[in-house]
């Protein structure tokens, strides 16, 4: 059993997860390292991190999908769910062998999914700078129409 690392932020469905370590106590130190850097965890609704088994885990993620597709049917008939979708959310139930299974690990990581994602977009997206007119290429010119006369 391994132990998942959550932030419990009310913007991401079932909170954050930064992927999962061997022991409780080393997710403890991980977590105690967090709020001593100044990341306090969680957003203006509560602070701090949550610590969950991979059972855990996955009852969220299940409870995550059954709640979308309830949702679905339900839109058709006006019904629009704007409730959150906390960590402590999910399916009551005993979790099946093949849901068990289905359930995969990552490892630990530090970064926050948007940090890895605003990195990927400065790697792959460089912003065009035009220095005049002139570094414009001849195809690429546009001529605007002055519609004020109209």
């Amino acid at each position: 059993m391994r132990f998942h690392i959550i932030d419990p932020h009310c913007s991401v469905a079932g909170g954050e997860d930064f992927g999962a370590v061997d022991t409780r106590e080393e997710a403890d130190k991980i977590v105690a390292e967090r709020i001593a850097n100044g990341d306090e965890g969680g957003c203006r609704c509560g602070r701090g991190y949550l610590i969950q088994t991979c059972e855990e885990r996955t009852k969220v993620n299940i409870g995550w999908t059954e709640r979308q597709e309830r949702d679905v049917a339900m839109f058709a008939t006006g019904f629009l769910n704007l409730n959150g979708y906390r960590p402590r959310d999910g399916v009551k139930r005993e979790l099946t062998p093949e849901e068990v299974a289905s359930h995969k690990c990552y490892n630990y990581q530090p970064r926050r999914f948007q940090e890895i994602l605003n990195d990927f977009y400065d790697t792959q997206y460089t912003p065009l700078e035009f220095t005049s007119v002139e570094d414009i290429d001849e195809g690429q010119r546009t001529e605007t129409t002055d519609l004020s006369d109209l």
